[in-house]
């Protein structure tokens, strides 16, 4: 899913950590058993997905930077830290990928913290990678992103609620654009959840010791869940034009798209460690 590099030619990294869109539905006000469930959220459940993206980068009059790269992410439900609470659920993401042809490959892990009441899920935190210090940094939503709302029928749309990073903001909105089938490396998958979830970007930040504001920006994300499963399909596009400090303008956008290749259940994950800054009140709140 998200790459949170800060480099020439890649996303910044607080848009790159743009949030693993989960969910867990049921047509009821209960949770659903996890056969049911378009999302099952047990401890050691692993889903491996391939992933390709296509990146373009404008500098001023210069022509356009291209990267293609080629990898795979590895979602985790791993237990939480028991001082997280038993409402507090992890997903444990590790993202490999290289460029073009290139033997190297880049390894990122990034966490992503829940809330499951009934059925609805929200997203808490996000712990991601920060190129500058070479550390992982947690950012917390306040109020949590409503990850679903409280209607399946098509066409329905909520509020999912502001993505801050930094000097960054994303205001998302989902949708639920219908049932369809899709075909993966994992198989065929019959009447697909597809929810679709869009972002104004906007705000400033710094990157690397230069300023730099958002003039314009969207994120679109469209999503496939099997019953039962979880996601089996993904297709992202994040594109934005940024003015330098020196009045230059920059402009990126990014193609991505990851499918299902296997999913496993009752794999042995370690416990994951405390997370940054959960002295935070916001965790022994929920």
């Amino acid at each position: 899913m998200p790459d949170a590099r800060l480099r020439p030619g890649s996303r910044l990294a607080f848009l790159a950590a743009l949030p693993l869109l989960l969910l867990q539905l049921g047509a009821t006000g209960t949770t659903p058993a996890p056969e049911q469930a378009w999302l099952p959220l047990d401890p050691g459940t692993r889903w491996i997905y391939t992933l390709t993206r296509n990146r373009e980068t404008r500098t001023g009059p210069f022509p356009p930077q291209t990267e293609i790269l080629h990898g795979r992410v590895i979602d985790e439900m791993r237990p939480s830290p028991p001082q997280l609470g038993e409402n507090v659920l992890e997903v444990h993401s590790t993202i490999e990928e290289s460029i073009g042809d290139m033997p190297q490959r880049m390894h990122e892990t990034m966490r992503s913290f829940l809330i499951q009441e009934r059925s609805s899920l929200r997203m808490v935190a996000q712990e991601v990678p920060d190129p500058l210090s070479g550390r992982n940094r947690l950012f917390h939503f306040t109020p949590p992103l409503e990850m679903l709302g409280s209607d399946l029928d098509e066409g329905y749309r909520w509020d999912v609620g502001v993505m801050a990073f930094d000097g960054i903001e994303v205001h998302m909105r989902g949708e639920v654009v219908g049932i369809e089938d899709v075909e993966t490396p994992a198989g065929l998958f019959e009447a697909c959840l597809v929810v679709r979830y869009t972002g104004q970007v906007k705000g400033s930040a710094d990157a690397f010791g230069t300023p730099v504001r958002v003039t314009e920006g969207k994120m679109v994300s469209t999503e496939w869940y099997a019953r039962g499963v979880g996601k089996v399909r993904m297709e992202e596009e994040l594109a934005q034009t940024m003015e330098l400090a020196n009045g230059a303008t920059m402009s990126y956008r990014e193609l991505a798209e990851s499918q299902l290749e296997s999913v496993a259940r009752g794999v042995a994950l370690p416990a994951s460690p405390e997370p940054l800054a959960s002295s935070d009140p916001l965790f022994p709140v929920y």
